[in-house]
């Protein structure tokens, strides 16, 4: 055995032996009340519902009327690219009855309500009043980022 090898696995008897993480000096402590406390709660609703979130990889919807559907802080989010390559979000339920128009992934240029029927583009060039309620999205650096505040991204 090498000596690189044998300090590694040093180094692992050691982690094992202190119980400690490995790149910590201990363990962190998370106070109980972080799980019951509404006040802690409201505060990371605020901060996950409002900053931008990256949802996904750019090439996952590479093509033309790719899509693609995540869930995002207990919400269900269509993510599309449209004929022109821009990257759309939408929550991904018909105003209709709350169905969702789309599951897992795939490439289509229209998608249908299973409930009403109604078609709808992957860039919501669909009938009017929009069947989806559209959400910023941003393509930027290999990712597609969703946020409630279209002033938090950069135009694709």
């Amino acid at each position: 055995m090498d000596q690189a090898s044998t300090m590694l696995l040093d180094r692992s008897i050691e982690i094992v032996e202190n119980r400690l993480p490995e790149l910590a000096e201990r363990y962190m402590h998370v106070p109980l009340d972080y799980y019951t406390s509404e006040e802690f709660d409201a505060r990371e609703r605020q901060l996950f519902m409002t900053q931008p979130r990256a949802l996904l990889a750019s090439n996952e919807i590479a093509n033309p009327h790719d899509y693609h559907v995540r869930m995002a802080m207990g919400r269900s989010i269509l993510l599309t690219r449209d004929a022109e390559g821009k990257a759309h979000a939408f929550l991904n339920y018909c105003r209709h009855r709350g169905a969702e128009p789309a599951s897992g992934c795939g490439n289509a240029a229209r998608l249908s309500c299973p409930c009403s029927g109604r078609h709808l583009g992957a860039d919501q060039h669909g009938p009017r009043p929009a069947p989806l309620v559209a959400r910023p999205a941003s393509a930027t650096v290999g990712l597609v980022l969703r946020s409630t505040r279209p002033s938090l991204l950069t135009p694709c």
